[in-house]
């Protein structure tokens, strides 16, 4: 699918139709469907895709949180736990769209993911941030993470910093 066949499966924000209040909660069911939309703009990820997280955060595995201004998902991130990360999940996936951005959401849905782990007694909580994305890992840092190791990604050569907040 091409970006501009994309473009077209979500309207475009304008923040002049903002009411100035953005909600950070669960994804519901009847998000379903603007986040196939959301997710196929940012990523170019598939339905099977989000039925798969859905299917994941059935099982406990993963809770996937959005933001809404109004009715139109604006914002997403996933918290992934299995069984080597009952202690310690993973945040994933943080999309904000762009005139969103540089609002808090980003923020908000990060600290979102962290009250969610803590109401699971975890010990701690994992970000990966790109190594050149030095305003990502300034956020994450005034959030509490610290740079633990560093990941090679190898999906276009980029490396990544693992960081881990205590909780």
């Amino acid at each position: 699918m091409s970006l501009r066949e994309r473009m077209r499966l979500i309207r475009r924000p304008d923040l002049s139709d903002t009411q100035g209040s953005i909600d950070i909660g669960s994804m519901r069911e009847e998000d379903r469907e603007d986040v196939v939309k959301f997710l196929e703009f940012c990523n170019g990820l598939s339905q099977f895709v989000l039925e798969r997280n859905i299917a994941q955060q059935e099982e406990g595995k993963r809770s996937i949180f959005v933001a809404r201004d109004g009715f139109k998902i604006v914002g997403r991130v996933d918290l992934l736990f299995n069984e080597d990360r009952d202690r310690n999940p993973l945040i994933k996936n943080l999309d904000v769209l762009r005139p969103y951005r540089r609002k808090g959401i980003g923020t908000s849905l990060v600290s979102r993911c962290i009250d969610a782990a803590r109401d699971r007694n975890c010990e701690a909580i994992e970000i990966d941030a790109k190594v050149n994305n030095s305003e990502a890992i300034r956020i994450y840092q005034k959030l509490g993470f610290k740079i633990v190791c560093i990941n090679g990604f190898f999906r276009m050569g980029d490396s990544e910093f693992r960081m881990l907040r205590e909780l």
